[in-house]
């Protein structure tokens, strides 16, 4: 499902995963699995084993000359914090976390096997599927009840791979179906598979979630080589981290603009608004005023997705990255105003977010707007405004992305990229803590990030 990182990219990836394993995101990556693809609702699941022959995807090393590694499974198996979702149901803060909400043993619990498995009815278990394997092949991939024997006669060509996906494998290379995808549980969804705030009060950790990182630091069971090319459609790490934040945003808005969603008792759904925004010692206030926020002592939404959105749709079209800056600032001041002002406000970002996405998944990002996005990155930043912890956060791993693609791409000279690199694992440790978090020190990373940056490509 990932692609194998090139030399750049790992550069990136093991700041990265050092990252996200400090803020917590290392955690939610083994407390979170996906959720059946949408296009395979009545298939059986024959379960990853069946995937798993030698001489299928359970090599215990890449074969020489194959079009695929042959070895995925093993991978999965592995190193996939994926394949130990279940088994993480079992650990003591999985239990600590289930007693305080009172739902009973949690790898019992519908409630965490929604996200912790590929939680299928019993119906659909095929002979050698079972939950406890996690999140497995299958879970990301589709049941492979009707697509095993087409995949096992070989996918040569593009036309190959539609006539697969049309039998119901989930075409994960395409970076929309991916994020609708990774989101179902990194987010939530309307119906069974909510990460609310009392699931956050009772222990569980905070989600964070951003496409291309979380795709550059996933074990890689592929590698994007000729063969690959002439099977699938390939979209840049900038491509993916912008497709990645539309449709974060456009979820997010959709929840707020959900009554249903939005409400939890007298209070909002807090797991939509920014966490730190709140939680930070009140002898050591953090707040600091964003362009069209709710001022202080209101809290702020989580907005982190949309202001990535912006600055990137801004560069292939500036006239709907105004609209929505004009949107969003709308949902802030709605906070303010009553619950029906602030869904309406949510709604109305919601169908910005959508044609967003389209506009983003369309568009290229070639090497002059990868340019221009670091510099808009770099821009905002020095105005203040990733101030917020939740926005600072988003914003490191967007230079990450862009700059990964950049040096992908060869757009980069060795020393160019060196430079972008220490200065972007600075930056990374300035997110490391949200306790220590200090926009001052994140501010200082940008200002190296904007020196190493080159004025032309």
């Amino acid at each position: 499902m990932f692609a194998q990182l090139s030399t750049t990219t790992l550069s990136f990836a093991r700041t990265a995963r050092a990252l996200l394993a400090t803020f917590g995101v290392g955690a939610a990556l083994l407390l979170l699995g996906a959720v059946a693809p949408a296009n395979a609702a009545n298939e059986t699941v024959l379960g990853s084993e069946s995937c798993g022959a030698s001489t299928c995807h359970g090599a215990i090393a890449p074969w020489d000359g194959a079009s695929v590694l042959q070895n995925e499974y093993i991978t999965w198996k592995n190193q996939d914090k994926h394949s130990q979702a279940y088994k993480a149901l079992l650990s003591d803060k999985a239990k600590k976390i289930a007693n305080n909400l009172g739902i009973g043993a949690p790898n019992r619990s519908e409630q965490c096997l929604a996200c912790h498995t590929y939680n299928v009815p019993k119906e659909r278990h095929g002979p050698r599927f079972t939950r406890t394997e996690g999140v497995g092949c299958e879970a990301c991939h589709g049941a492979a009840e009707n697509w095993l024997g087409t995949h096992m006669t070989g996918v040569r060509t593009k036309a190959d791979r539609q006539r697969i996906v049309g039998r119901g494998m989930y075409p994960t290379e395409d970076p929309v179906k991916r994020a609708e995808l990774c989101l179902t549980c990194h987010m939530g969804t309307e119906k069974d598979r909510r990460l609310n705030h009392k699931m956050q009060g009772a222990g569980h950790p905070r989600l964070s979630f951003e496409l291309d990182t979380f795709t550059a630091v996933q074990p890689a069971h592929y590698v994007i080589d000729r063969d690959y090319h002439t099977r699938k459609e390939v979209a840049n790490g900038v491509k993916v981290w912008a497709v990645g934040q539309a449709i974060a945003l456009k979820r997010r808005a959709a929840a707020i603009a959900d009554p249903r969603r939005n409400r939890m008792g007298v209070f909002p759904e807090f797991t939509n608004f920014d966490c730190h925004s709140c939680h930070h010692p009140l002898e050591k206030p953090r707040y600091e005023r964003t362009a069209g926020d709710g001022g202080p002592g209101v809290p702020r939404v989580n907005t982190s997705n949309l202001t990535m959105l912006r600055i990137a749709v801004s560069a292939v079209d500036p006239a709907l990255g105004q609209e929505l800056k004009t949107k969003g600032q709308a949902l802030h001041r709605s906070g303010t105003q009553g619950v029906e002002a602030m869904e309406a406000a949510a709604q109305n970002l919601a169908r910005t977010a959508h044609a967003a996405s389209q506009k983003v998944a369309a568009a290229k990002f070639d090497s002059g707007q990868m340019l221009s996005l670091l510099k808009a990155l770099t821009d905002e930043a020095r105005r203040g405004n990733f101030n917020s912890f939740a926005t600072a956060e988003q914003a490191s791993m967007a230079f990450g992305a862009v700059i990964a693609a950049m040096g992908d791409g060869g757009y980069l000279s060795n020393d160019a990229y060196d430079k972008l690199d220490a200065a972007l694992g600075e930056m990374f440790q300035t997110v490391e803590n949200p306790a220590n978090y200090s926009p001052y020190r994140f501010r200082s990373a940008v200002n190296k990030i904007k020196a190493a940056t080159p004025a032309s490509l």
